[in-house]
């Protein structure tokens, strides 16, 4: 009504008298924080680096995210000294950009010297001599590493493996594409009761690496999750995966998407998983399982099965109805 009252008023006397704003003085104008700007790349990712530095030096960085902000080495080794200067960092993320073994040797030695509990540095251009720093260096808070898409090796396994049998167990160990074949799976599984979600998808490791991993499996304890997607492993491979799975006390989530698994691996997973009452989670996306090999698995069950991923197979969708119907009882 106001606002309507306004306009009438200005229509019947012709043009409204200007009336300058009262401008407060600026000494009486609250102050208002600058917001901050989003970390920005620049060619070295010096810019991005100094921004970090400022958070270090100020002790209010707690999750440190730089990622994708095309950091070379010598971008590091500036966020390196500063690094044990913070006591409250506990999340720094490098992934995604130009790191070379050379940066490891800066942050391997910053890095006893923190609190650290997640550090990623995935994708990008580590071999082992870079992940054997690391695995020196890794300090006792660590509880999250992420090396995917490096070229870490059966040596740089090797390293990862024999740091983590002097240390408490880490909570995830990310090694996805890390060029480990079967021979870098067998260094890794001489530490796998000191993991609890291991991912080593995209390692070539085929039926040769999957009969590696089930000799360690066997009875073992401690390994939660195992994500296993994109190895090649095949029917066989599942044959003595199911096996080993089918007696480790504490495997609660298989993933073997994209495995080239048919009816025959979904059925020797079948019946070497019926009696296991440990499992709560298989995944079995994007395989070659019909109907068929469907419902063995839905004959047998595991008792404390929760979760059934067939989505992108030849499965019918009454078939899947099927599935998810059993699954809720």
């Amino acid at each position: 009504q106001a606002s309507l009252l306004g306009q009438g008023a200005m229509g019947c006397s012709g043009s409204k008298p200007e009336v300058k704003p009262e401008v407060p003085d600026a000494k009486d104008a609250p102050a208002q924080a600058k917001p901050k700007a989003p970390l920005a790349a620049s060619p070295d990712g010096i810019e991005a680096v100094t921004r970090g530095v400022q958070e270090l030096k100020s002790n209010t960085a707690i999750d440190l995210q730089l990622s994708s902000l095309s950091i070379e080495d010598a971008g590091l080794d500036m966020l390196a000294q500063d690094l044990p200067k913070s006591d409250k960092l506990e999340q720094l993320n490098l992934g995604v950009n130009s790191l070379t073994d050379a940066g490891m040797e800066s942050l391997a030695r910053a890095l006893p010297q923190t609190r650290l509990k997640v550090l990623s540095l995935e994708r990008n251009s580590l071999t082992a001599t870079g992940v054997q720093l690391l695995s020196q260096a890794m300090p006792p808070t660590l509880e999250k590493l992420m090396l995917g898409r490096n070229h870490v090796g059966e040596a740089g396994a090797k390293a990862l493996a024999e740091s983590l049998l002097q240390r408490q167990p880490l909570a995830t160990l990310g090694l996805q594409f890390a060029s480990l074949y079967e021979p870098g799976a067998r260094a890794i599984c001489a530490a796998l009761h000191k993991v609890k979600v291991l991912d080593i998808a995209g390692n070539h490791l085929e039926g040769k690496g999957a009969v590696t991993l089930a000799e360690n499996l066997k009875g073992g304890s401690g390994l939660e999750v195992l994500k296993l997607e994109s190895n090649g492993i095949g029917d066989e491979g599942s044959k003595v995966l199911g096996e080993a799975i089918a007696t480790h006390k504490s495997l609660k989530k298989v993933e073997l998407r994209r495995n080239s698994i048919t009816d025959q691996g979904a059925s020797y997973l079948a019946q070497s998983l019926q009696s296991n009452r440990i499992l709560e989670e298989l995944d079995l996306f994007d395989n070659s399982i019909t109907d068929a090999g469907a419902a063995d698995l839905l004959q047998r069950l595991c008792p404390n099965l929760k979760a059934l991923n067939l989505q992108i197979n030849d499965v019918s969708e009454a078939m899947m109805s099927r599935v998810a119907q059993s699954l809720k009882k």
